[in-house]
């Protein structure tokens, strides 16, 4: 059967222009669908291009209007993608300055009378967002990594606590996983860390925060990260609380 799939798939291909093979091969960067203007700026596809991959069931229109690709059309047109390493990352970084855009403009309202419909847009796109944070954690400059890492931290204080904690806890797996540097010379490491350990503390989880903080605070302000070093001076802090040690919770509160 996938032989038999993997046949038809490259009888579609065979018959694409160019242009169409360009375009589809790109699009197989998209998780979780895609828009028109996302389509357009990243793989450049205007709607004439689009149509004709729908009309031959390369793409699917949703309901919402979004546009997505099957998984197995995806995970064939991704295998033409990696052919070209150079297009691969060009493609790639394309999508991470597209989403990372995207959720940087949209900080400022995750605090205020639009979080509502702010948080729902997205939501949306939360697939796009992870696999460009993948991106931007591991192929960015430290200081363009860190606004990114410090935006999707807004976006979890109102998308939910429980689901901060396992997101920032990918961001950290994947960095050691890729990283050849001490990850505590890190500062994307240390500062994701930090994020994480601000969710585990709210969530009670008070041990593994407490090792988190512990460990990134030295670090974080030999880095200059102030910001984070607050954040796990208050991980501590509430910490403290937790355990009922109110006086050494008033102490690190005051050095935040």
């Amino acid at each position: 059967r996938h032989r038999s799939l993997r046949a038809t798939f490259n009888y579609s291909w065979q018959r694409l222009d160019k242009d169409q093979q360009q375009i589809l091969r790109a699009l197989s960067v998209f998780r979780g669908g895609f828009s028109r203007q996302a389509a357009y700026m990243i793989a450049g596809a205007n709607l004439t291009s689009i149509t004709s991959l729908l009309d031959r069931s390369l793409l699917q229109r949703q309901v919402d209007g979004r546009i997505k690709m099957h998984r197995m059309i995806q995970h064939f047109a991704e295998e033409k993608l990696k052919e070209s390493p150079a297009i691969w990352d060009q493609v790639h970084e394309k999508h991470s300055h597209y989403f990372a855009g995207f959720l940087l403009e949209r900080e400022g309202d995750l605090d205020n009378e639009n979080m509502v419909s702010v948080r729902e847009e997205v939501r949306r796109e939360i697939e796009n967002l992870r696999k460009a944070i993948d991106w931007v954690v591991t192929h960015w400059e430290t200081i363009d990594a860190l606004e990114v890492v410090r935006a999707y931290f807004s976006f979890y204080l109102v998308q939910g606590w429980q689901k901060g904690a396992p997101a920032f806890n990918r961001i950290t797996s994947l960095i050691q996983n890729e990283k050849k540097s001490s990850h505590l010379d890190d500062p994307v490491y240390l500062s994701s860390q930090a994020h994480r350990g601000w969710f585990l503390s709210n969530l009670g989880l008070i041990e593994e925060s407490e090792t988190i903080s512990q460990k990134c605070l030295q670090p974080l302000q030999k880095h200059g990260l102030d910001r984070e070093a607050s954040l796990c001076l208050h991980n501590l802090g509430v910490n403290a609380e937790f355990r009922g040690e109110y006086q050494l919770s008033r102490i690190s509160v005051s050095y935040t």
